[in-house]
């Protein structure tokens, strides 16, 4: 029972992070929610068909360590986007990369050795 649990709590807080982000699919946050939700999903099947590879059951305790986890991403996630959006990024200027014979020529014996 507690890979239901496990499944709707991990959709529900997809769907959170769905909205919170703006619609963001490639969200770190979202595409964990749904790894996770996919692989309980694929435990769960194996689990009620008996004699197949995944015959664990499912600890109320994993399923919380597995939620407060996927909330903490979120947190983090949801963070680090304040911070970037706050810090304007000044240097617009390309700056090229000089690579000087001395650093190919180290590469070379770096790549034989």
């Amino acid at each position: 029972m507690w890979y239901v649990y496990l499944f709707i709590g991990l959709i529900i807080l997809a769907i959170i992070y769905y909205y919170i982000f703006k619609k963001d699919v490639l969200s770190v946050s979202f595409i964990s929610c749904l790894v996770f939700a996919l692989s309980t999903l694929a435990a769960f099947i194996a689990y009620k068909l008996g004699d197949f590879w995944n015959y664990v059951e499912l600890h109320e305790k994993t399923v919380m360590y597995v939620i407060i986890a996927m909330v903490c991403v979120g947190i983090g996630e949801y963070l680090i986007r304040i911070f970037y959006k706050n810090k304007k990024n000044e240097q617009n200027e390309i700056k090229l990369i000089e690579i000087t014979h001395f650093k190919i020529l180290i590469c070379i014996v770096f790549l034989f050795l």
